[in-house]
């Protein structure tokens, strides 16, 4: 028995008014190419596989605000500026490949589309580009949690023939400063950037392309992880007595005491920790409680913690 489900689930905008007629289309066109097979994308199996379940529930239910199509409308724009130029290099642009892999004894296609694909000499040996629109702070923060988006995708190559050899992310920094360039070696010093990253051998591919595969296909129903629900950094606070807001936060309690001991604070001279409320801050889950996954009136997991 082969399972097919795709990941694409088009929401129907909100707050359209807002902006002028042919803003309101671009924004309404859905670009998105699922492919002539139905599969579930590198970018699908790489997300939480209860956000999936509910979205497939719920689709025709679900709205976005329009001003978070922004981003993707701008990113699209940069897709396609990438793709007329690669093109022109011979390079592969925006193609998408397939493959099969069995959970349970069950079949079920896997695709990914790749932006584009670097021809090395031997043209079976390819250097895997990924364009990603991102803030500076982004770039700056790290970029390790797209390292597993492009091995699914060197799985996907090498199931089809392909040797990838190297993955690479073409960064376009929307808000780069050039003086902040020149002020800090540590900020990305052009507002295009490459970053290259890691290709697993097979056996490493084959096993998490597999563990990503029975997390979605398999029977147990699983929850949102932290990661997956993008939540905040744990925190603590330091409140002194009879104070509402906290005067510093700190990511232990044992740097919050030492903070409180050390007495250099103007507000912790002459106090002990006796006289101070040392607590960790609650976590924040951005993703659910801004709904950034669509269906975070529909989860129980998200309603349940809001008790």
């Amino acid at each position: 028995m082969m399972l097919l489900i795709t990941y694409c689930f088009p929401m129907k905008l909100k707050n359209l008014s807002h902006y002028p007629p042919w803003v309101q289309e671009a924004l309404n066109t859905d670009t998105y190419d699922g492919g002539a097979i139905p599969s579930v994308s590198a970018t699908g199996l790489l997300d939480s596989p209860r956000i999936k379940k509910l979205r497939a529930m719920h689709s025709d239910k679900m709205e976005e605000d329009a001003s978070r199509r922004i981003a993707a409308l701008i990113g699209t724009g940069v897709h396609l500026l990438a793709e007329e130029y690669c093109t022109k290099r011979g390079w592969i642009v925006e193609e998408r490949f397939y493959a099969t892999i069995k959970v349970n004894d069950e079949s079920h296609i896997i695709s990914g589309q790749i932006d584009a694909l670097q021809p090395l000499e031997s043209k079976k040996d390819v250097v895997i580009w990924d364009w990603k629109t991102i803030t500076a702070w982004k770039a700056q923060s790290g970029m390790d949690n797209y390292v597993a988006q492009g091995n699914i995708y060197a799985f996907l190559l090498r199931k089809n023939g392909y040797n990838p050899t190297k993955f690479k992310i073409g960064a376009w920094l929307k808000d780069w400063r050039a003086n902040q360039a020149r002020e800090n070696p540590d900020y990305p010093q052009l507002p295009f950037m490459t970053y290259e990253y890691e290709l697993w051998d097979d056996d490493k591919c084959n096993a998490y392309v597999q563990e990503r595969g029975l997390l979605h296909f398999g029977t147990e129903e699983h929850k949102c992880t932290d990661e997956e629900r993008w939540a905040s950094e744990p925190k603590w606070e330091a409140i002194k007595a009879n104070h509402a807001k906290p005067t510093k936060l700190f990511k232990s309690k044992a740097e919050a005491e030492d903070w409180v001991l050390s007495g250099d604070h103007i507000r912790t001279k002459g106090t002990t920790l006796e006289d101070w409320n040392i607590q960790q801050k609650p976590k924040v889950y951005r993703r659910c409680e801004d709904n950034w996954c669509g269906v975070a009136e529909y989860c129980t997991q998200h309603l349940d913690g809001l008790k």
